[in-house]
């Protein structure tokens, strides 16, 4: 798809993907629609990493390629052991839906 359509436009969808998602997450009015609306965050999500990968790859040399991609999966990384616990806490504190949309 980016070499057919460019960077710019996958990428747009995609995190329009991942919004749309997000919206239809937080507007769940059961479990079937929270489950719907997490898939096609998902798809987003998965679209934006790949297109992340796709533009480092592009703009960075192959001999510094390995650096930058370790940076952004520390970043990943980092985001997925705090995330749930973070998440833990929002949901104690407020509601499920305020942690849905992330």
């Amino acid at each position: 798809m980016s070499n057919l359509f460019g960077r710019r436009w996958p990428t747009i969808a995609s995190v329009a993907l991942f919004a749309l998602g997000s919206g239809l997450s937080g507007g769940a009015n059961g479990p079937a629609m929270m489950i719907g609306g997490r898939a096609v965050q998902g798809i987003g999500g998965g679209g934006i990493n790949l297109m992340i990968e796709i533009v480092i790859s592009d703009l960075v040399p192959l001999r510094e390629r390995g650096n930058f991609l370790g940076i952004v999966f520390a970043v990943f990384a980092v985001g997925t052991s705090i995330g749930p616990f973070v998440g833990g806490i929002i949901v104690q504190r407020t509601s499920w839906r305020w942690v849905c949309c992330a």
